[in-house]
């Protein structure tokens, strides 16, 4: 989870902007993807699961060479570095709101702007692919974001947006509120936690895109939290890590990777 709209100050950032200062942890600030729950997790499963999940959402997005790319919510900058790794690009972008994560990322490889994400500071059609993993549920307004992205791409392009949705289900009001809180309180802004796969591909059409694909990773995702939480707790959660592991494995949390297509020939 990473930042390009709201609040820079996210709560469980600074404790990985500690870590990458110390030339410690692994670049990356989303979940990992599994192609099995484990019976134990390292440090170095960790990494590799993490490092699965950016492979995914790269391979998703058809990169290839000369073309024009933003990482929107560039976090730390371990999806940039992956990007630089795999292809030539034109042009390399990382966006984010807060400018300490700026400064630990790659200005080497990429080209860093300090934006927030509902109003990315780039003409029209002057990007060929945008990524955005695991980092819109912060935005001020998804909606926003998805036009913002929408009006830079070129025809053609391609959005690959991994999203965490949050769906009620049995859940009282009173009950959803206070996960909410609990989300907000330690993961910082999160506007709008209830909203399902269908309502996003809405508002996604709505500012012009259409749906190439949507590949649900809830269950691959999963098994991240027995290394970040440690031992399930039988009581209810009383943190944010402790509300999102109870969404995920109480099936009202859904991970999903969408791959969204600006009309027009193929850069």
């Amino acid at each position: 989870m990473s930042t390009a709209g709201g609040d820079p100050a996210l709560p469980y950032v600074v404790p990985l902007i500690a870590e990458a200062r110390a030339g410690q942890g692994s670049g990356h600030m989303h979940l990992g993807l599994w192609p099995s729950p484990p019976a134990r997790i390292t440090a170095e499963d960790w990494r590799a699961a993490q490092d699965r999940m950016t492979a995914m959402v790269l391979d998703l997005a058809d990169l290839r060479d000369g073309q024009r790319i933003a990482d929107i919510a560039c976090g730390l900058g371990g999806t940039l570095r992956a990007i630089a790794a795999r292809v030539r690009s034109r042009a390399l972008f990382g966006v984010n709101i807060d400018p300490v994560q700026l400064q630990l990322c790659p200005s080497d490889l990429a080209d860093c702007v300090q934006a927030d994400a509902t109003a990315l500071p780039f003409s029209a059609q002057s990007l060929d692919r945008a990524i955005c993993l695991e980092a819109a549920f912060h935005f001020s307004d998804r909606a926003a974001f998805l036009a913002s992205v929408a009006g830079a791409l070129a025809p053609g392009g391609l959005l690959v947006l991994a999203d965490i949705l949050l769906q009620p289900g049995p859940l009282t009001p009173g009950e959803g509120a206070a996960l909410a809180g609990l989300l907000r309180r330690d993961f910082g802004p999160w506007p709008q936690p209830w909203l399902t796969p269908a309502e996003l591909e809405t508002m996604a059409a709505r500012a012009g895109f259409e749906r190439i694909a949507h590949h649900d990773i809830t269950a691959r995702t999963r098994p991240s939290h027995a290394f970040i939480c440690g031992p399930r707790r039988p009581e209810p959660p009383r943190s944010g890590i402790e509300a999102l592991r109870f969404l995920h494995e109480s099936g009202l949390l859904h991970y999903g990777i969408f791959v969204l297509r600006r009309p027009g020939s193929q850069p």
